[in-house]
């Protein structure tokens, strides 16, 4: 559904340089892979001749050269790098940090979970449908005092952790805390105590960029903040088996959607005193934005076209703006990103076009990034959302 758009990288857009407007990180040149969004102050960036991973920070220098085989994700400062070991069989496992020291650690995991905390797949079935349904174990630093002691030891012990039951899911520490899902869900402060339960929750998820997690039990499907006190709930529609989603928006704003088989009805909820909810209909594709609980509704300017009627709206549904004969590729907090195929617009949470760019490609580089591509050249562009 496209109002889930801006979690994702985009597909192709266009580009034009207005010097005033932006500022080029990187001015196109050859030589790149796919690269990503920055994320903790650095970006993966690829070597289009070897197909090996590096860093840079935020200026475009290359902190890490290209020595990776796969892309390094930090969490909390720290990222997980494999390789094969000297004997050619087995694989070794490194603790990178930013600083772009190197520990092997004593087993085999696949991700970090940041504050020395791992994780990896210990085993794989398929349901009915033939969907994987993987299990976890986490590990941790026996002794993470280690690291910054005055002589690290090669190789770093780990120990399992949490492993009672069987680990269905679990993500990366968000705003201090670790989501754990087992037979109940719940959140692991950094020392290893458990600071929120949430007794039979059937689906639940980590805490995002605006502090707010949700999870959903037999009754119905709730937003929690950071002192784990529910500031939301909505009653489940059991009877008709639908799934609720909330999105948060900031401004004490978020985007309710449910889904039956495939079909979706959306709201913009203000979930904070006054309490309001706003009725945005069946099949609505609609992309919120994190200023006042504003949306961008989109309709086909004409049968089969890819471009659309661009329309700004209140959380009421008041038209603030139209723009027509442009689609949405990206949302980045109140600013989109709309092209044509000839021309990329960015526009504000105001419905102004602030600025304007020409090239074939680009995609998301995180907030106020845009990697532009201009025929086989590469680019990083930064600009003020």
């Amino acid at each position: 559904m496209k109002y889930f758009a801006y979690y994702l990288t985009i597909a192709v857009i266009a580009f034009c340089a207005d010097a005033s407007a932006q500022t080029w990180i990187i001015e196109p040149k050859e030589g790149f892979g796919f690269n990503y969004p920055f994320a903790e102050g650095l970006a993966i960036v690829q070597d289009e001749a070897t197909q090996f991973y590096g860093l840079i920070d935020s200026t475009g220098r290359l902190v890490m050269p290209y020595r990776f085989s796969d892309p390094p994700r930090f969490s909390e400062g720290q990222a997980v790098v494999n390789r094969l070991a000297e004997n050619g069989e087995d694989i070794e496992s490194y603790l990178l940090e930013k600083s772009g020291r190197g520990i092997r650690l004593s087993d085999y995991v696949e991700f970090s979970l940041g504050h020395n905390y791992f994780g990896r797949v210990i085993e794989t079935e398929f349901d009915a449908d033939n969907f994987e349904e993987p299990t976890f174990e986490i590990l941790k630093i026996a002794k993470p005092e280690l690291l910054t002691a005055a002589n690290t030891p090669k190789e770093l012990a780990l120990i399992p952790v949490f492993n009672e039951r069987p680990i269905y899911s679990m993500n990366a520490f968000s705003h201090g805390y670790l989501l754990i899902d087992e037979v109940d869900d719940y959140f692991v402060r950094p020392d290893g105590s458990i600071a929120y339960t949430m007794k039979k929750a059937e689906r639940s998820e980590t805490f995002d960029e605006n502090g707010y997690a949700q999870f959903m039990d037999a009754d119905s499907v709730y937003l929690i903040n950071t002192s784990f006190q529910k500031v939301y709930a909505h009653p489940r529609d059991v009877q008709r088996d639908r799934e609720f989603y909330f999105q948060t928006l900031g401004d004490g704003y978020a985007l309710l959607t449910s889904t039956f088989n495939e079909e979706w009805e959306t709201s913009i909820i203000h979930f904070e005193k006054p309490f309001q909810r706003f009725d945005l209909g069946p099949q609505a594709d609609v992309f919120p934005l994190s200023k006042e609980g504003r949306y961008w509704d989109t309709h086909p300017m004409k049968q089969e076209s890819d471009t659309y009627l661009c329309i700004l709206k209140s959380a009421d549904g008041k038209e603030l703006q139209r723009i027509p004969n442009y689609r949405i590729d990206v949302i980045d907090g109140a600013t989109v990103v709309m092209s044509n195929g000839s021309e990329v617009i960015l526009v504000n949470g105001n419905g102004q076009i602030i600025h304007r760019v020409e090239a074939e490609s680009a995609w998301y580089g995180g907030k106020g990034y845009l990697w532009v591509m201009q025929g086989t050249k590469t680019g990083l562009l930064h600009y003020t959302p």
